[in-house]
């Protein structure tokens, strides 16, 4: 007798005929066949040939849970359940099955000869890029100030680029809990909180409480109450959001799509090493993803000469000769760091810390512009041209690392520049911006926008009145730029500092630049 949960098949030459009641005791064949392993034998009985075919259960070995995410929800009970066809027309279409395509399946796709490309899975995103919202949405005031808890001035002008991010502002903004852990400490959850009390609270500065108390969280080394460099702050928090994207997420996902975080879609790069032999010409490729860029300064009197640096190929030869893999021997090269894929937000840190001997600060003006065009520094770009807005300005005041004070200008939602000095919030020119000695700056990546057609730009210059961009909202060549912050109003040289306190005493420090003082 055939065991349960088999198919009776007669093979008589009369027919097939269905297998008895008795045998369709187990799991339904609809769930057994899903996935499920044939063992076929046969053995002669009578003038028919008696086929047993028992089917073993699929099983899945990690089931997932709620608390996944939904690209594990989907997982499938085989992973190579995708096939990718590609025909000659370079069409795709895929197929569920872990067989290779029939040619019956072939004619189906296309009258074109189909190339099997192999096994894939489809790419998935934890954010997708195109959901950022790289502008401001609505005209809004400029943030508050934060209240120094105590050497925290570290901690609030980091917080207050941030702050003025417009892509992660937005998203913080739009009224959905981007947190994952809300009974416990989460970073990310924490760091919505404060973007969204900073521009709807109307009680004056505020304090960033939550922050402080998590230093040790961001990273072990932090001490409240101590000197911290703003640098470093940046870097542990921005890792410290990006782990946050990630919490509850068991196993962790792949690094393609670790690499698809909110904090990586906003300011995550990467960088291309590559090694190319002079001989044979090979070239080795290294990948590696960034959050920012340090650049060294010593020999670099503005960002596009640092850049210049930075990418600038070296020679190896000699003692440091290069052993080609292709060739298996030592050759002369050249090494060569580009950008492989530009953020959407750029930070550069400029060097100005050396922490040889005692260590020194190198306090020298490195010009910067509101505009940079990264293009030249992009690894296989086709444009000329790849146009970033100046959006935040962090400055350190004092002559070490080990002391001084941190401040930052940012540029608001209404267009306006803004110096953040903890609690002290005034209105400050470009001017001002432009003449600070910057330690870190914050670009945002121009997108090109769909121009309306001439009947809607007719409509709309009829209707609407014209403004002035002013000097700040255009491009070099004096066209009107799509920066984030086109639609505003030029803003006077010299402006009265207002702050929570009325009219500040101290606004000529700001103007003229900030000494050295402590926090």
């Amino acid at each position: 007798m055939p065991p349960p949960n088999s198919v009776h098949i007669i093979a008589d030459g009369g027919g097939t005929s269905p297998p008895p009641a008795a045998y369709r005791s187990g799991l339904p064949s609809s769930k057994l066949a899903a996935g499920a392993r044939s063992h076929i034998t046969s053995q002669t009985a009578g003038s028919g040939l008696t086929r047993r075919i028992p089917f073993v259960p699929a099983r899945r070995v990690e089931a997932p849970s709620d608390g996944l995410a939904a690209w594990q929800r989907a997982a499938g009970l085989n992973p190579s359940d995708v096939l990718v066809i590609r025909h000659d027309d370079d069409t795709a279409v895929t197929q569920q099955g872990g067989a290779m395509p029939s040619a019956h399946n072939k004619r189906q796709h296309g009258h074109a000869t189909a190339r099997y490309a192999g096994v894939a899975r489809s790419q998935k995103e934890l954010f997708r890029q195109e959901d950022l919202k790289m502008k401001w949405s609505t005209v809004k005031k400029t943030g508050s100030g934060l209240v120094n808890l105590g050497n925290t001035c570290f901690m609030n002008s980091v917080l207050q680029c941030l702050i003025h991010t417009p892509p992660l502002a937005e998203q913080c903004l739009a009224g959905k809990q981007l947190g994952r852990n809300p009974g416990g400490v989460d970073i990310l959850q924490m760091t919505q909180d404060q973007i969204v009390n900073s521009f709807r609270t109307t009680r004056g500065a505020m304090p960033p409480v939550p922050h402080a108390k998590s230093l040790r969280q961001i990273s072990r080394s932090f001490r409240l109450g101590r000197q911290e460099d703003a640098h470093e702050y940046l870097r542990c928090l921005l890792d410290a959001l990006h782990e946050s994207c990630l919490k509850g997420m068991t196993p962790r996902p792949p690094p393609e799509i670790t690499q698809t975080t909110l904090i990586n879609q906003i300011f995550g790069g990467r960088l291309c090493s590559q090694v190319k032999c002079l001989d044979c010409k090979y070239e080795s490729n290294t990948y590696e993803p960034f959050l920012d860029l340090s650049l060294g300064i010593n020999r670099a009197h503005s960002v596009v000469k640092a850049l210049q640096h930075f990418t600038a190929g070296e020679v190896l030869m000699g003692d440091n000769a290069y052993k080609c893999p292709k060739t298996s021997t030592y050759v002369k090269a050249v090494k060569r760091i580009t950008i492989d894929r530009a953020p959407n937000v750029l930070t550069l840190q400029l060097k100005r810390f050396e922490f040889g001997g005692f260590g020194h600060k190198i306090s020298k003006k490195v010009d910067f512009e509101t505009e940079l065009n990264l293009a030249p520094f992009v690894m296989k770009n086709n444009s000329s041209t790849m146009m970033y807005d100046l959006y935040a300005v962090l400055v350190h005041a004092g002559h070490s690392v080990h002391s001084g004070h941190y401040y930052c200008f940012v540029r608001g939602p209404n267009g306006m520049w803004h110096a953040m000095d903890d609690n002290r919030v005034s209105q400050v020119s470009e001017r001002v911006v432009l003449g600070q000695k910057a330690y870190i700056l914050f670009y945002i990546k121009r997108h090109a926008e769909k121009k309306p057609s001439s009947a809607g730009a007719d409509i709309r210059e009829k209707r609407e009145p014209k403004i002035s961009n002013g000097p700040d909202s255009r491009s070099g060549n004096g066209k009107p730029s799509s920066s984030p912050f086109s639609a505003t109003v030029s803003t006077p040289a010299i402006v009265e500092r207002k702050t929570t306190n009325g009219v500040d005493a101290n606004a000529e420090r700001i103007n003229t630049g900030v000494g050295a003082s402590s926090s």
